[in-house]
């Protein structure tokens, strides 16, 4: 098991997902993604990476939790 973080900005948990938007049969979009989840005294933020393209992120918040996100 891998030791806590003493960096105060570590993430609280990754998640990886892929999104699929299908018509018709047809697969028309694909999203793969990871989502990594920030929460400290009180604040929320998630930053997102798309797989195509690692070197962007896109930051929401901060909010008071997760569920305003």
């Amino acid at each position: 098991m891998a030791e806590p973080s003493n960096d105060p900005i570590a993430p609280v948990a990754i998640e990886h997902s892929i999104d699929e938007i299908w018509l018709e049969g047809r697969l028309q979009q694909s999203y793969n993604f990871f989502d990594y989840h920030f929460e400290q005294e009180g604040a929320y933020c998630r930053a997102r990476s798309y797989a195509d393209a690692m070197d962007k992120v896109v930051v929401r918040g901060p909010f008071a939790t997760r569920r305003e996100l």
